[in-house]
């Protein structure tokens, strides 16, 4: 785009937020591991990232529409109210169950976990299906912690997930990371995550 456009201004919106690291394993080199770290994507999923993504953006329309400042700033100050106030909210639901895990198909949540201090279990491993021993070890670390709820993306539908379902006696619960309005979604997802937790 900038090769294209020199003048086209870039905001970054993740300025300020500390990124979780994520590993991937390489399977190259005459079968030996090595392993590369990065940046879990899915900043947008935590209440405190978003609090910094919205004053990133409020900045940029300031700059960009300088005579509409109040209007930003009034808009900004209203959407942190309904953040804060779910956050609140949810963090008095999940208050005792600290350090306890939830299963889902793709790893999209490690910041809203690390946020109410729980633990995200993924299925999907470096995106693709797990193999016959990886999915061994998710239906026995689900056993052990009590998992019953599944929480996979409306975009998918495997077999993976229907076997796990049955494996576990798990109830399949649809939670999607792109949904439109932000605050409805988060408030659905931790309402949801906080009765399936045991």
């Amino acid at each position: 785009l900038l090769t294209t456009n020199k003048n086209l201004k870039i905001y970054r919106m993740d300025i300020g937020i500390d990124k979780l690291e994520m590993i991937h394993e390489d399977h190259h080199g005459h079968g030996k591991h090595k392993h590369k770290l990065f940046h879990d994507p899915h900043i947008w999923l935590s209440f405190d990232n978003m609090i910094i993504i919205a004053n990133n953006t409020k900045k940029a329309l300031v700059e960009l529409d300088p005579s509409n400042k109040v209007y930003y700033e009034n808009n900004y100050e209203s959407l942190i109210e309904e953040i804060i106030k779910i956050k609140n909210k949810a963090k008095d639901e999940l208050k005792f169950k600290k350090d306890k895990s939830f299963l889902v198909f793709h790893p999209a949540w490690g910041y809203l976990a690390k946020e109410f201090s729980l633990n995200q279990i993924a299925v999907e491993v470096e995106g693709k299906e797990p193999s016959p021993k990886e999915m061994k070890t998710i239906i026995d670390t689900a056993r052990s912690k009590g998992i019953n709820v599944i929480f996979i993306q409306p975009q998918i539908s495997t077999k993976t997930v229907d076997k796990l379902s049955k494996e576990l006696n798990a109830t399949i619960i649809k939670i999607n990371p792109l949904e439109y309005n932000w605050l409805k979604n988060m408030k659905y997802v931790l309402d949801n995550i906080a009765k399936g937790l045991k």
